[in-house]
């Protein structure tokens, strides 16, 4: 070490942490030259400024030391907040894009079994959304962009839905929705996100819907620890960078589907950090057989008392479709199941085998009826094969139900060993062989 330098390399030293190395290995280079020449005051100040420079702009040693200790001391720095602050703290409310549904900044879950419209729900969601119209006629929305992002339906298909779903909505003029089909999208493919967040940047999407999640993941759903990632890492940045809500369209277990879990939740097919991260989940229904009704049931809300189940009607046209939420499903259908009882018992006490609508609009009418409910209760009939409609507007009673019913309805007959008789004992056997009546019809109990 040259000693006219000493104190000086040990300051750098302490004022450059990490770059002990370069500045020795700097200053031995030196050391010959400056043992057999005295060194100036001048000169001194000069190499002083060099060795900064150096070290400071060109060791990128010294630089990623320095950028992990500044790590190291962030992730010691815990932010407490004490409960004598919580008074002051300042909350921003809940912004809702659809109200009570899907919150600004959110991650949400559409899902359902197939066949249950999913498809069609996120496309009349996208409509209602940017064109700042109610959601089912019910749920009021912001006017925001959409970006629909499809890999299950393609193009051609989701043009003739949307286009049957503008009628029914009366749009006329272009929507802010934007769509990719079929681009080969994947959440885990860092080409396909750079490429993702140049879109949402440009776009400026308040929704990003994906139909569906299991199309856009190249791992096992079932892999907690890369679902975790994929939000904490990839879909929640994203939204707080860009105030983006992600719609992720996905499926129930299989199985599940038409079941009464304990937790509607566990229905949601993978792993179950799917539904512990998500904000909201909504969940789709459909009884079998139906085809212009579902059941919207949110199972999961994080900001708010989850809503009661919503019945929604489909009404299907050759080129329109309409969504309309028509009341909470449970007392929608006890209501409509009521109508649907008194239309059979108008026909029956008419003994009409066939009748058109507006016959059992006005016969129901005068039993305080309301429209909406005498068309859901036709619905049900036809759903319940009670009903079988051969035309437009016309409909009959369906005859092979008819004998389905009489041949339920027909008493049970007690067993050909024994007759119906009370309170008789066999004589051949240890057993006691009791006749009883249930119902009016005999059954035998044996002790």
């Amino acid at each position: 070490m040259i000693a006219v330098l000493e104190n000086e390399v040990e300051e750098l030293i302490k004022e450059y942490p990490g770059a002990e190395k370069v500045i020795r290995r700097e200053i031995e280079g030196w050391q010959r030259y400056y043992i057999t020449s005295p060194f100036q005051e001048k000169e001194k100040k000069i190499f002083l400024q060099c060795i900064k420079k150096l070290v400071t702009f060109i060791n990128q040693d010294y630089k990623e030391d320095k950028e992990i200790k500044e790590t190291k001391k962030k992730k010691r720095d815990l932010d407490i907040v004490y409960d004598s602050e919580l008074n002051s703290l300042e909350i921003n409310q809940v912004e809702w894009i659809i109200e009570g549904i899907i919150p600004e900044k959110s991650i949400s879950f559409l899902a359902g079994k197939r066949g249950v419209f999913k498809s069609f729900i996120s496309l009349l969601i996208s409509y209602c959304v940017s064109n700042g119209l109610a959601v089912f006629n019910k749920f009021p929305s912001k006017k925001s962009k959409i970006l629909y992002l499809d890999e299950e339906n393609g193009l051609p298909l989701i043009k003739g839905r949307a286009d049957k779903i503008k009628n029914g909505l009366d749009i006329q003029n272009n929507s802010d929705v934007a769509y990719s089909s079929f681009a080969g999208l994947k959440f885990d493919s860092p080409s396909s996100m750079t490429a993702l967040e140049k879109v949402i940047q440009e776009f400026k999407p308040k929704i990003v819907i994906v139909d569906s999640y299991r199309r856009f993941v190249g791992f096992d759903e079932n892999d907690a620890g890369k679902v975790s990632s994929l939000f904490t890492d990839i879909l929640r940045p994203l939204s707080e960078k860009y105030g983006v809500s992600w719609i992720l369209v996905h499926h129930l277990r299989k199985g599940m589907a038409g079941r009464n879990p304990i937790d509607d939740m566990d229905e949601i097919r993978g792993s179950s950090d799917l539904a512990n991260y998500a904000d909201t989940i909504l969940i789709v229904q459909r009884n079998r057989g139906a085809e212009n009704n579902f059941i919207l049931k949110q199972a999961k809300c994080r900001y708010k008392q989850e809503m009661a189940p919503k019945a929604i009607n489909i009404d299907w046209g050759e080129d329109i479709l309409t969504m309309d939420c028509v009341g909470d499903a449970e007392e929608n259908i006890y209501a409509v199941e009521v109508c649907a009882n008194m239309i059979m018992k108008w026909a029956a006490e008419t003994e009409k085998t066939s009748f058109n609508r507006m016959e059992a609009l006005d016969a129901m009418k005068s039993q305080k009826q309301s429209k909406p409910t005498v068309e859901r209760a036709l619905r049900m009939l036809l759903d319940n094969q009670k009903l079988i409609k051969p035309k437009r507007g016309i409909y009959e009673l369906n005859p092979d139900y008819k004998k389905e019913e009489k041949k339920a309805s027909e008493p049970q007959k007690p067993l050909d060993a024994f007759e119906a008789k009370e309170d008789k004992t066999s004589e051949a056997s240890n057993y006691n062989i009791e006749v009883i009546k249930i119902d009016g019809t005999d059954f035998v109990k044996v002790t």
